[in-house]
């Protein structure tokens, strides 16, 4: 969480450009809502090494999918589910990502 409180705030001057500020604020948080939520069920499944290496090969996969639940946080009422939708999405990542 300090990770993510640190890169925002070192970012936050540049949230005021209007346009990259979307680009920036999906795309950052993608990044941590996947590698967080990844690893979170990964690591139940794998070693935390093997999880990492999983990760940082699918990296695109993963991030394309965090920023997707970034945005569906967003959206008032649905961000209520994220929590439930992002671990069943990411089981169901790590189940794929670990069978190829």
């Amino acid at each position: 969480m300090l990770v993510a409180i640190v890169l925002n705030l070192v970012l936050l001057p540049l949230y005021l450009v209007p346009g990259l500020n979307l680009v920036l604020f999906y795309g950052l948080n993608g990044y941590l809502v996947a590698r967080g939520y990844f690893e979170q069920v990964a690591v139940r499944r794998l070693t935390l090494a093997d999880a990492r290496a999983v990760f940082a090969n699918n990296r695109m996969t993963l991030w394309l999918s965090g920023i997707l639940l970034t945005f569906v946080t967003t959206v008032p009422f649905l961000n209520l589910v994220v929590p439930i939708l992002a671990t069943a999405w990411m089981t169901h990542a790590t189940q794929e990502l670990r069978a190829r």
